[in-house]
């Protein structure tokens, strides 16, 4: 989603501590250091755009100057989207209702879940389901999913529970 994370292991230092990186997303061309200064691995880039491939390359900063470059590897920041499902119109007591979640984009296997811990709604799989024992009431959360990477993309859904039960008090006046 906008950022690529580089797993690195570093070089010999021959004498001279490593104090920062530098990275490149466009083979070498340009340099930019790392910022904070950091010297862990994984480097991560962010500000990209998803779905546009980069030749990255790093290098490290020294006392003594700037090591030679990394080999370029290609990488593609790719946001994770959540498409399908439909909100849910149900009453009480009637029937367990659910719909159907599916992403796209990242790195499959997906881990889907809710941003909500709401008794009588459950997701498995990307399927949302509510209990025929959710509480009259509406309902408003996000289905979340993430990929292989942590990467994750949210979709809003809307839960509607109607009361089975007619108001007694109102049927009572309307007959009066």
């Amino acid at each position: 989603s906008g950022f690529i994370s580089i797993f690195f292991r570093a070089g010999a230092t021959y004498g001279s501590a490593i104090t920062n990186y530098q990275f490149s997303t466009n083979n070498g061309a340009n340099w930019t250091a790392r910022s904070p200064v950091d010297t862990s691995s994984p480097l991560t880039i962010s500000g990209l755009a998803s779905g546009t491939s980069y030749q990255v390359r790093i290098r490290a900063v020294s006392a003594v100057g700037n090591s030679d470059s990394s080999t370029s590897i290609t990488a593609t920041p790719n946001a994770v989207t959540v498409a399908g499902g439909s909100n849910i119109s149900t009453t009480y007591g009637v029937s367990a209702s659910s719909t159907v979640f599916t992403s796209t984009g990242g790195v499959s296997p997906y881990v889907y879940t809710l941003s909500s811990s709401i008794p009588g709604i459950s997701i498995s799989n990307g399927i949302v389901t509510a209990s025929s024992t959710l509480n009259a009431g509406t309902y408003s959360l996000n289905v979340v999913s993430t990929d292989s990477f942590l990467a994750n993309g949210t979709k809003a859904i809307t839960i509607t529970v109607a009361n089975p039960y007619r108001d007694w008090e109102t049927d009572r006046k309307s007959v009066v």
